[in-house]
Parts: C-alpha cells; structure tokens; sequence
C-alpha cells in the first residue's frame, strides 16, 4: 500500500467476510504503535452495526451474513475510532456548507433538499423516483431489472449479479400483461436506462466487470423498510435460482437471509452447499436440525464443525450434551471452547461445574462471565455463593438478575431469607415472584403466610394453587379448613390430595373422619342421603 493511501469503504458490512477484511488486515494496514500512513475509512449504518454488537453476545443463534471475524473486527474498533455520523448537518457543518454551496450550486441544493444533505447528493430520491415511476416498454423492463438485483440483495447475495441471471429472473417482476408483448425493449438497451447516473451521481444498477451489475445501497435500504415497488417478502422464485448459480462460498448468507424469512428448507439447501466452503454452514445446519428437534443430526454437525476448529462449535456441542444430560462429555467440549477463546461458552462452563457442585472451580468462570455481561449466571452464581455461605454477595447476585428479567431467582432469594429468619422479607420477595407469573411459587407464599399466623391470606394462595393442580397446596389448604370448623370443604380438598398419594393429607383426612363418626356426623355420600329421606309429597 503507497505511503498517504486512504481506503474508503462504504458500508463497511459488505467487506466483513472470513475472505475479506479482518483484524490481522487492518492491524496490516495500520500497525499498532507506530504512526501510519495509510487511513481506513469506513461506513455503517445504525442498523448494521447494532447487529453486529448483538451477535457478539449471543451465543447460539443465525445472523444473516455477519461472520466471526466482523464480530472481532467491530469490537476492536472503540473510541475515538468510532466516530457517530448524524443524518442531519449539525448547525457548524450546515454553515460551512452553505460557505460551499456560494460556489457549488449542487451543495446548495442539498441543504435545501427536504430529503437531507447526504441523500440528495447520492441522488437518493431520484433513484427511487426511476425505479418506481415511469411507463411503457423501456421503463417497464428496467424496473423489472432493478427489481430482480434488489432482490437478490435481500436474499443474501451482495455481490454483482450476472446480467444473464438478471435476464432469466426479471419477467417475474413485470405484470403478467407486459411480459409477452413484442415491443419490448432488449436486455441491454434497459440495462443501459438502468445504469445512466441520475442528477449526475448515482445510478439504479451500477455496471461491474464481467457483465454483472449491484444494485445501489440506498434501493436496498428502501425496499428493506417497505418504501420500493417490491413487496415485504423477496419473490419465491428467485431463491433457488440465486443458489443454483451461487458458488459455495457465498450460499452461506443466502442461507442466513432465507432463515430470517423463516424459509426453512431453502435455508437448509444453502447452508448443505455451502458447508462445502465454510465450517459455519455446519454450525448453522446443527442450529437449524437442533430446532428441528433432530438433536442426534444436530449433534453429528456440531461435532464435525468442532473438529475442523469451530470455536462456537464446540461451545454449542457442550450445550447440547449439558441439556441431553451427557455432563462429563459436555464439560470436555466447554473447556475446549473456553481456551480456545469462545469467551461465550465460559458462563456454560460455569453452570455445568456449578452443576457438579465444584463450586471453588465454578466460581472463576461464573465470575468472568458476569464481568463480560453475561446475565444468564448471575442467578447461578447467586447459589454457588450462597452454597459457600458468602450471603450477602449472592444476595447482590440474585438482585442483579431479577433486575435482567430472571425472575425465577426471586424463589432462590425467599428461600435464602427464609434460612436467615428474614421472613417477612421473604414473603415481599415470593410476592414478586408470583406477580411475574411464577405460579409454583403461589403454594410456597401461602406456607409462609400461614407460618407467619396471616392464615386468612394464606388460604387464598393455598386455594389458587389447589385450582392449579399443587396437592401440596390441597393438604394445606383441607388442613386450615378443618381448624376452621369447615369439615365438608376441607374433606374435597384432603380427598384430592389424599387420593394424589399425600400421605399427610390421607391421615388428616382419617383423623378429620373419625372425628365426625363419633360425634354422630359420619358422612353419607349425597346420592345414598337422597335415596333414603322419606318421599313428603307422597299421599296415601
């Protein structure tokens, strides 16, 4: 690279491939610690780059076209590296511009555009006004040409497209009355329509070497946020014929965008030929067969995409043979990521040894992964701290996960409580549990009710998990009804625990029987009580 290169890049994400460029390029073209004279400048939209900072915190999920190279690529580049571009001028760059546009009538319009600055200089609006408005043959044509590239962009594929395909595809873009007529224009006369620049800057399709031709950025963004004449989904047709003519190597996005447009098997074809070229595909087919329900097909992919050093792999792998209940396998597999640096798999570790009651170990891990924002282990490493007896620290733990949504860690803090004699705390806490809809809480709020003497309050919580099916909640519940003097209701709730094989239930339920016997009030099924009462309205 000569000395004073500037590479620029717009949208950044097109160039984040395991084929393009990565960290060790850049470190390449800027080396750390020394004044550079090459400077790398690039783009990315809002959207783009909130997707990529996701991706680099889940764990197990497909995300169109992003690669682990982009996810490290984006994470180095942090402070003053990242500069924030606004889609209005501020009120400085607005007054140089207008310096600007004294001499430059096009600047001048564009701060006066209603569009904004940036997109009247990209020619933005007029793109969109080519593509969507317009009519007889030629118009017709090019329309459908832009359509089809447009298209074969959402569908994953961003790189020039062949004229040929562009050819065979664009009828399906054209309304059934306009496709056989004979006045048409030829393919290459509507390209050319297509590839003129529009106000001098931009053009709809941009013409590249090899008789292929890219959609413009700006198109796509409009037609992914529904302002294009295309319709919300990408025309059926167009995904197996995009993958036919697609090498290996770029299947992969075409399957990601597939999986995201909720096309299952299209998704499953893509990714089948690209696992060819890429070890991710693997990684994505396991996901798709894991989902599936297809866990022994799952697992067969995870395993052949760890082998071939596919660090997420080996975390997911560990996952699987974690929920299959395979612990010892699954610990093998967490390791193996965990130093091969899939820092994702480190809370996994965690749990899995927490699991094990290897509490010392597990509590490094837990640690690190909640130091890294994993929230995931906050609850777990609440009860390895609490099984240590650092009380206090677990119950910080336990706040900051309820606090991320686990509310399931309010019945591990109760409990806790319950064990220091904080039981009125407790019961604040199993409350919050329940209003979150933690319904096999709602037995374990009305004991602690009870045992704290609140009995009338307890009883509505005991019913409501009776209704639920808790025969635990049954007992309880027939038990403080009987104290109550309301033996004919208790009975039907001791019944039905008794008869769930309560054994507490059954003997209160005796006791509660033979108490009635002797005092001359022995139960008598009502049929039987009907069938012997004497007929009053009979007359001799």
């Amino acid at each position: 690279m000569p000395d004073g290169a500037v590479v620029w890049l717009d949208d950044l994400e097109l160039y984040l491939a395991a084929d393009g460029l990565d960290l060790a390029l850049l470190q390449q073209l800027c080396p750390a610690g020394r004044l550079s004279r090459t400077v790398v400048v690039a783009t990315m939209r809002d959207e783009e780059l909130a997707r990529h900072t996701i991706a680099s915190t889940e764990f197990d999920r497909v995300d169109a076209r992003i690669d682990r190279a982009a996810i490290d690529l984006i994470a180095q580049v942090q402070g003053r590296r990242r500069i924030p571009v606004a889609a209005a001028l501020s009120a400085s760059e607005r007054e140089r511009a207008q310096q600007v546009g004294e001499r430059d009538g096009r600047v001048r319009r564009a701060v006066q555009a209603p569009e904004g600055f940036a997109e009247y200089l990209a020619a933005g609006t007029a793109m969109m006004g080519r593509w969507s408005i317009g009519d007889g043959p030629l118009f017709m044509v090019g329309q459908a040409l832009i359509s089809a590239a447009v298209d074969c962009r959402r569908a994953g594929y961003h790189k020039p497209v062949s004229i040929t395909l562009l050819g065979e595809l664009h009828r399906h873009y054209m309304a059934p009355t306009w496709r056989h007529r004979d006045d048409l224009p030829t393919i290459a006369e509507a390209l050319r329509w297509t590839h003129q620049p529009v106000l001098g800057a931009s053009s709809c399709l941009q013409p590249r070497s090899q008789s292929t031709a890219l959609a413009s950025d700006y198109l796509l963004d409009r037609s992914r946020s529904g302002q294009s004449p295309l319709p919300e989904r990408v025309n059926d047709i167009l995904w197996l014929r995009l993958l036919d003519s697609s090498a290996a190597v770029d299947a992969i996005s075409i399957g990601n965008a597939a999986y995201h447009a909720d096309l299952v098997d299209i998704a499953q074809a893509a990714w089948e030929k690209a696992s060819t070229a890429n070890v991710r595909a693997l990684v994505n087919l396991g996901i798709l067969m894991k989902e599936k329900g297809c866990e022994d097909e799952a697992e067969k992919l995870y395993h052949a995409a760890a082998d071939a050093g596919d660090t997420i792999a080996m975390g997911l792998v560990g996952m699987l043979l974690m929920e299959r209940g395979r612990d010892d396998e699954s610990l093998d597999y967490l390791r193996r990521a965990v130093e091969a640096g899939e820092t994702k798999a480190t809370g996994l570790l965690g749990m899995m040894l927490a699991k094990q009651r290897r509490d010392d170990e597990a509590l490094g891990y837990l640690r690190r992964a909640a130091d890294a924002g994993e929230t995931n282990v906050l609850g777990t490493l609440g009860i390895t701290l609490e099984r240590q007896g650092h009380y206090d620290e677990a119950a910080e733990f336990y706040r900051r996960a309820v606090d991320a949504g686990d509310t399931k860690v309010l019945n591990f803090m109760s409990k806790m409580l319950v064990r220091q004699g904080r039981e009125d705390e407790a019961i604040e806490y199993l409350r919050r549990a329940v209003d979150a809809g933690e319904t096999e809480n709602v037995g374990a709020l009305g004991g602690l009710l009870a045992k704290r003497g609140r009995e009338e309050e307890a009883m509505d919580y005991f019913r409501s998990a009776a209704d639920a099916g808790d025969v635990n909640a049954m007992a309880a519940l027939g038990g403080l009804l009987a104290k109550r003097g309301r033996e004919e209701e208790a009975m039907g709730y001791l019944r039905s625990a008794a008869d769930a094989g309560h054994m507490k239930a059954a003997q209160i339920l005796a006791m509660l029987q033979s108490l009635l016997q002797e005092a001359g009030e022995a139960l008598v099924p009502i049929d039987d009580v009907a069938a012997e009462k004497p007929d009053e309205s009979r007359t001799d």
